[in-house]
């Protein structure tokens, strides 16, 4: 649960984490962890997944491992790993997505410099045709 805590960046105190596993609003807290807004994903900051990489390394946090004691336990660890994953991932992307974005825009630009030469070509083909018949 601590790792929790971590990733909604609340205090890991016993009386937190009881607080906040009480509060009726808790599942709508894990779910906003990873949201999109104007078309970008938010995902935790670098240094909460280097806090939670603490716990997330250590044997007994599997998920699989977990399940022995507590199914609970399980689905939390379950979730802070995926968390944990997507932030990694989104943070790969990113540099990818905004290379994308600038390739996309050069891309444009140069469709249009095609279609204005386009249609030059076509008006001087236009102007050789009529002066040939002429």
């Amino acid at each position: 649960m601590q790792a929790v805590m971590v990733i909604l960046g609340k205090s890991q105190e016993w009386g937190e984490i009881r607080k906040t596993i009480a509060d009726k609003a808790f599942l709508k807290m894990l779910k906003d962890q990873v949201k999109c807004e104007e078309g970008v994903w938010s995902v935790p900051s670098e240094a909460v997944i280097k806090k939670v990489e603490k716990f997330t390394r250590q044997d007994f946090f599997k998920p699989e491992i977990m399940m022995k004691k507590s199914l609970i336990a399980a689905k939390m660890a379950a979730w802070v790993c995926a968390i944990e994953n997507y932030a990694k991932i989104q943070r790969e992307i990113e540099p990818k997505k905004a290379k994308l974005a600038d390739a996309e825009r050069k891309l444009d630009t140069c469709r249009k410099k095609v279609e204005e030469t386009n249609k030059m070509l076509k008006e001087g083909e236009e102007t050789l045709e009529f002066i040939n018949q002429g």
